[in-house]
């Protein structure tokens, strides 16, 4: 009763402010004789039905209600744009589908006017176009004409979008022009799909129609459906922000208004209540990802349903392995100094961070044999090398000298970047009359091939293989590390420009990596004479594309889709999920294998939480926890190994 009561008493004002008001401004059209001549404009004819509005410059004068409050400097301080969006009341809108009904109104960093959600308001402005975005700015006038206002309806919003159109940048967006400014609803429930930017600006994309995969996950490489792929991409997702203009927010907010270690906030779970006003912008200014923003006037609702792996999963067998990239490990002079380094941590505080975060991943998988990738290059420095001192760091967790590493002595290849082998010297042993062995551009004549591979800018790093006998049975097997070319740039070799399907860039060099390394483990490069081979790491192409393909054809089994099946994944990009990183085995190893694994603790995380110090709050640091120790997922693959087999095909 009381609440009825309230509205009735706040309709009665607003009706006898309107009555006032009409006195001194008239219908949307017709100048008012006190404000210089400005027509009274409806928020749809200064929107138009187009990107741009049709009064782009001119001065304007609008009413409306406010729908969404972003002012600086009032007592709202976790969301700050900078101005308020306001909304034409339903009984004015119009009938073009096409046109907004919504405007964002630009007051600055000290508002002379304090509005509120449900405030009835008459602005004078100029209609402006902000890095896409139709607002009004330069204000002459705010006036509050009533407050406790209905709001206009919520409009609801069901993705995908009815079309796909391109940004300033030439990415595809979903064409949510209509809309821009308005109070709007997403029909739900939406599948959180990424994190990266979760703590720069604040915010994360949410997908339609489940979880996103990456188009030659599961696809065939091909233009057309590559392109059609990136069109459906841009329809089925959008961009919740957190409705502020700052970069790196403390707190970030969500999922519970302020996010810590102890959050399961992650890729694959579900949000629903996505209420709040779409906006079309970047990330802060002119930095971040131009694209329509929901920007909440109430936090979502958020079910977890993809929770974090306590545990690493079990792949039985009496020997374990598992391959993890460790992000750029650097360590500086190996002395305490030397940061920046060129690559990873920035300081030695982020180094201790990163190792911390490590070594919680590599002594709780508990592996007997590790495959590492992005470890600094500079094996040359012995004890003080990034690869010697995380088996330090591992060893004070695991027990005086649990583990030991390969060491070539000499540097794997000429990247900054090399692979890297740890084991346990009580459960193997290089096998007696081996050594280990890598492959670089000098190896490959001997093999029947040429040319720039492994060697020189923009090839892949150098494989690294050696021996390995179990001590408790004398059976032995190669395990081999490798880390393909990334499809972030151009290699130099035929076929490494990004062909627009699907692969992107270095497809080129990735086929030659893998032919030159199949051809190469059929020379028996460590002298071992045993047939079995694991070959593991980050291969840089996902499930459908030609290397992996390639390698399947030489009879070699992509071990987790084998045990897991199709639902495989160990990295997300764009907010796509797919594979990476592999463990194969040949046809003779393959029936010795007892199980693989992915642990899903880095790749569904929010970047947030890794050992970077910059901009991030130090509270979200948590060295005990495995989850975002990379941004890669490790694979586990479990062994019995015995005798017998064959030869992996030449």
């Amino acid at each position: 009763m009381k609440q009825e009561i309230e509205m009735k008493i706040a309709f009665i004002c607003c009706t006898l402010a309107a009555i006032v008001f009409a006195a001194r401004f008239p219908m949307p059209g017709v100048p008012n004789e006190d404000s210089g001549a400005v027509a009274l404009s409806l928020i749809s004819a200064v929107q138009g039905d187009g990107t741009a509005s049709p009064l782009n410059g001119d001065t304007v004068m609008i009413e409306g209600i406010v729908v969404g409050d972003f002012q600086e400097g009032d007592a709202d301080e976790t969301r700050n744009l900078r101005g308020f969006f306001v909304q034409e009341e339903d009984a004015d809108a119009d009938t073009d589908p096409l046109t907004s009904e919504g405007i964002f109104v630009y007051d600055g960093a000290s508002p002379s006017v304090d509005v509120a959600v449900g405030d009835k308001v008459r602005i004078t402005g100029e209609a402006a176009e902000y890095y896409g975005a139709t607002e009004i700015t330069n204000i002459a006038e705010i006036v509050v004409i009533c407050s406790g206002n209905a709001l206009p309806a919520l409009v609801d919003i069901v993705l995908p979008a009815g079309s796909a159109v391109l940004n300033s940048d030439g990415e595809y967006i979903g064409d949510l022009e209509r809309y821009e400014g308005m109070r709007v609803r997403f029909a739900g429930p939406l599948t959180v799909c990424e994190l990266y930017l979760l703590d720069r600006f604040g915010e994360f994309r949410v997908s339609a129609g489940g979880r996103p995969e990456q188009f030659t996950q599961g696809n065939a490489p091909d233009a057309a459906g590559y392109a059609a792929h990136v069109q459906d991409m841009a329809k089925r997702t959008l961009t919740v922000d957190d409705g502020r203009t700052d970069s790196y927010p403390d707190p970030v907010i969500y999922p519970d208004g302020a996010l810590d270690p102890g959050d399961s906030f992650r890729a694959g779970d579900i949000v629903t209540d996505l209420t709040g006003v779409l906006a079309f912008r970047r990330g802060d200014g002119a930095k971040g990802r131009e694209t329509y923003r929901l920007m909440p006037t109430a936090m979502p609702v958020f079910t977890q349903v993809n929770s974090r792996p306590a545990s690493p999963p079990s792949v039985d067998g009496r020997l374990k392995t598992a391959c993890l990239n460790v992000l750029n490990l650097f360590n500086g002079d190996g002395a305490g100094g030397g940061f920046p380094a060129s690559r990873g941590a920035s300081t030695p505080g982020e180094y201790n961070r990163q190792i911390q975060k490590l070594v919680t991943v590599l002594h709780g998988m508990d592996a007997d044999i590790f495959g590492l990738m992005e470890l600094e290059n500079d094996y040359v420095r012995g004890a003080e090398s990034a690869v010697a001192q995380l088996v330090d760091e591992l060893n004070a967790a695991a027990g005086a000298n649990a583990y030991a590493y390969i060491d070539p002595g000499v540097n794997i290849g000429d990247d900054e970047i090399a692979v890297g082998i740890i084991y346990r010297p009580a459960s193997v042993s290089l096998a007696p009359g081996t050594a280990p062995a890598i492959l670089e551009d000098s190896d490959l004549a001997g093999i029947g091939m040429s040319g720039t591979v492994f060697n020189g800018p923009g090839t892949n790093r150098s494989p690294l293989a050696a021996t390995f006998e179990e001590n408790a049975t004398g059976e032995a097997f190669t395990f081999v590390v490798v880390h393909m070319k990334s499809k972030g740039s151009a290699g130099p070799n035929a076929g490494d420009d990004d062909g627009g399907d699907g692969q992107g860039f270095s497809n080129g060099t990735r086929m030659l990596g893998v032919q030159a390394l199949t051809a190469w483990l059929a020379s028996d490069p460590t002298g071992g004479g045993d047939p079995d081979f694991l070959i593991a790491g980050d291969f840089n192409a996902y499930a459908r594309e030609d290397p992996i393909v390639y390698l399947e054809g030489q009879g070699l089994t992509d071990l987790a889709r084998n045990f897991i099946g199709d639902d495989v994944c160990s990295y997300v990009y764009d907010g796509q999920s797919g594979t990476l990183d592999y463990a194969f085995a040949g046809t003779s190893l393959l029936p010795q294998t007892t199980g693989a694994a992915v642990w899903r603790i880095n790749a569904d995380e929010a970047d947030a939480l890794d050992y970077n110090e910059e901009n991030v709050p130090g509270a979200l640091f948590d060295g005990a926890s495995p989850y975002r120790a990379s941004d890669h997922d490790p694979v586990l693959v479990g062994l019995r190994l015995r005798s017998g087999g064959g030869r992996l095909k030449s």
